[in-house]
Protein backbone atom coordinates (compact mmCIF):
# COMPACT_ATOMS: atom_id res chain seq x y z
CA UNK A 1 0.00 0.00 0.00
CA UNK A 2 3.07 2.22 0.18
CA UNK A 3 3.51 2.03 -3.60
CA UNK A 4 -0.20 2.73 -4.07
CA UNK A 5 0.10 5.86 -1.92
CA UNK A 6 3.32 6.97 -3.64
CA UNK A 7 1.65 6.91 -7.05
CA UNK A 8 -1.67 8.44 -6.00
CA UNK A 9 -2.83 11.52 -7.86
CA UNK A 10 -2.07 14.68 -5.81
CA UNK A 11 -5.74 15.76 -6.01
CA UNK A 12 -6.84 12.50 -4.35
CA UNK A 13 -4.04 12.85 -1.78
CA UNK A 14 -5.34 16.26 -0.81
CA UNK A 15 -8.92 14.95 -0.63
CA UNK A 16 -8.04 12.34 2.00
CA UNK A 17 -5.35 14.15 3.97
CA UNK A 18 -6.29 13.96 7.64
CA UNK A 19 -9.46 11.97 6.95
CA UNK A 20 -10.57 8.89 8.86
CA UNK A 21 -12.80 6.04 7.80
CA UNK A 22 -15.05 3.86 9.91
CA UNK A 23 -14.62 0.15 9.30
CA UNK A 24 -17.43 -2.36 9.55
CA UNK A 25 -17.06 -5.20 12.03
CA UNK A 26 -20.56 -6.63 11.48
CA UNK A 27 -19.17 -9.53 9.44
CA UNK A 28 -16.05 -11.65 9.82
CA UNK A 29 -13.42 -11.93 7.11
CA UNK A 30 -15.16 -15.06 5.78
CA UNK A 31 -18.56 -13.36 5.63
CA UNK A 32 -20.13 -14.72 8.80
CA UNK A 33 -22.11 -12.33 10.95
CA UNK A 34 -20.56 -11.51 14.33
CA UNK A 35 -22.74 -11.96 17.44
CA UNK A 36 -22.52 -8.47 18.93
CA UNK A 37 -22.87 -5.75 16.27
CA UNK A 38 -26.26 -4.51 15.22
CA UNK A 39 -26.32 -4.01 11.50
CA UNK A 40 -26.92 -0.39 10.52
CA UNK A 41 -28.69 0.42 7.27
CA UNK A 42 -26.70 3.67 6.99
CA UNK A 43 -22.96 3.09 7.51
CA UNK A 44 -22.62 6.52 9.15
CA UNK A 45 -24.78 5.28 12.04
CA UNK A 46 -22.89 2.04 12.73
CA UNK A 47 -20.86 1.76 15.91
CA UNK A 48 -17.40 1.07 14.56
CA UNK A 49 -13.84 2.23 15.11
CA UNK A 50 -12.39 4.97 12.91
CA UNK A 51 -8.85 4.89 11.52
CA UNK A 52 -6.74 7.22 9.35
CA UNK A 53 -7.09 6.39 5.65
CA UNK A 54 -3.37 6.97 5.26
CA UNK A 55 -0.91 6.05 7.96
CA UNK A 56 2.78 6.53 8.57
CA UNK A 57 4.85 3.43 9.21
CA UNK A 58 6.51 3.92 12.63
CA UNK A 59 9.79 2.34 11.54
CA UNK A 60 10.24 3.50 7.94
CA UNK A 61 8.37 6.80 8.16
CA UNK A 62 6.73 6.05 4.82
CA UNK A 63 3.06 6.73 4.19
CA UNK A 64 0.69 4.05 2.94
CA UNK A 65 -3.01 3.43 2.49
CA UNK A 66 -4.77 1.96 5.50
CA UNK A 67 -8.05 0.80 4.03
CA UNK A 68 -10.40 -1.70 5.63
CA UNK A 69 -13.12 -3.79 4.07
CA UNK A 70 -15.10 -1.83 1.51
CA UNK A 71 -18.49 -3.08 2.68
CA UNK A 72 -20.17 -0.53 4.96
CA UNK A 73 -17.12 1.70 5.23
CA UNK A 74 -17.48 5.47 5.19
CA UNK A 75 -15.26 8.53 5.50
CA UNK A 76 -16.03 10.63 8.53
CA UNK A 77 -17.27 14.14 7.83
CA UNK A 78 -18.35 13.55 4.25
CA UNK A 79 -21.86 13.13 2.88
CA UNK A 80 -22.45 9.46 2.12
CA UNK A 81 -22.47 9.91 -1.68
CA UNK A 82 -19.11 11.77 -1.59
CA UNK A 83 -17.66 9.17 0.77
CA UNK A 84 -18.75 6.35 -1.54
CA UNK A 85 -17.30 8.04 -4.62
CA UNK A 86 -13.97 8.76 -2.93
CA UNK A 87 -13.67 5.26 -1.45
CA UNK A 88 -14.45 3.76 -4.87
CA UNK A 89 -11.63 5.82 -6.40
CA UNK A 90 -9.18 4.80 -3.64
CA UNK A 91 -10.04 1.10 -3.88
CA UNK A 92 -9.82 1.14 -7.69
CA UNK A 93 -6.31 2.58 -7.37
CA UNK A 94 -5.17 0.44 -4.43
CA UNK A 95 -5.94 -2.91 -6.08
CA UNK A 96 -4.20 -2.27 -9.39
CA UNK A 97 -2.04 -5.24 -10.46
CA UNK A 98 1.20 -3.30 -9.92
CA UNK A 99 0.40 -3.07 -6.19
CA UNK A 100 -0.65 -6.68 -5.67
CA UNK A 101 1.05 -10.00 -5.00
CA UNK A 102 -0.70 -13.32 -5.41
CA UNK A 103 0.86 -16.24 -3.62
CA UNK A 104 0.61 -19.68 -5.21
CA UNK A 105 0.67 -22.01 -2.22
CA UNK A 106 2.90 -25.06 -2.00
CA UNK A 107 3.29 -27.52 0.86
CA UNK A 108 5.50 -26.07 3.59
CA UNK A 109 5.03 -22.41 2.64
CA UNK A 110 5.11 -19.77 5.35
CA UNK A 111 3.89 -16.30 4.54
CA UNK A 112 4.27 -13.18 6.67
CA UNK A 113 3.27 -9.58 6.06
CA UNK A 114 3.18 -6.27 7.83
CA UNK A 115 -0.44 -5.20 8.39
CA UNK A 116 0.72 -1.62 8.82
CA UNK A 117 1.34 -1.30 5.08
CA UNK A 118 -0.36 -4.31 3.46
CA UNK A 119 -3.91 -5.27 2.60
CA UNK A 120 -4.64 -8.95 2.29
CA UNK A 121 -7.43 -11.27 1.33
CA UNK A 122 -7.81 -14.89 0.43
CA UNK A 123 -9.68 -16.77 -2.22
CA UNK A 124 -11.88 -19.71 -1.33
CA UNK A 125 -10.11 -23.02 -0.90
CA UNK A 126 -11.03 -26.67 -1.19
CA UNK A 127 -12.63 -27.48 2.16
CA UNK A 128 -11.98 -31.20 1.70
CA UNK A 129 -8.22 -30.56 1.71
CA UNK A 130 -6.08 -30.22 4.81
CA UNK A 131 -5.34 -26.64 5.78
CA UNK A 132 -3.40 -25.64 8.88
CA UNK A 133 -3.08 -21.99 9.71
CA UNK A 134 -1.43 -20.29 12.65
CA UNK A 135 -1.78 -16.62 13.32
CA UNK A 136 0.56 -14.55 15.41
CA UNK A 137 0.02 -10.90 16.14
CA UNK A 138 2.37 -8.37 17.64
CA UNK A 139 0.83 -5.61 19.70
CA UNK A 140 1.43 -2.34 17.90
CA UNK A 141 1.01 1.35 18.37
CA UNK A 142 -1.69 3.72 17.25
CA UNK A 143 -2.40 4.47 13.61
CA UNK A 144 -1.34 7.96 12.64
CA UNK A 145 -0.26 10.04 9.68
CA UNK A 146 2.72 12.37 9.91
CA UNK A 147 2.77 14.30 6.63
CA UNK A 148 6.14 15.89 7.39
CA UNK A 149 7.80 12.58 8.18
CA UNK A 150 6.12 10.99 5.18
CA UNK A 151 7.40 13.76 2.92
CA UNK A 152 4.02 14.84 1.60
Amino acid sequence: MTKAWDSLDPVLRAAIRGKKAKHDYTYTSVGGRRKDPLEALDPREALRPAYPIVRTHPETGRASFYLGRRLNCDILGLPLDESEKLLDQLWKHAVKPEFTYEHVWQVGDVLMWDNRCTMHRRETFDKSGRRIMYRAQVKGGRQYFDCEKAGT
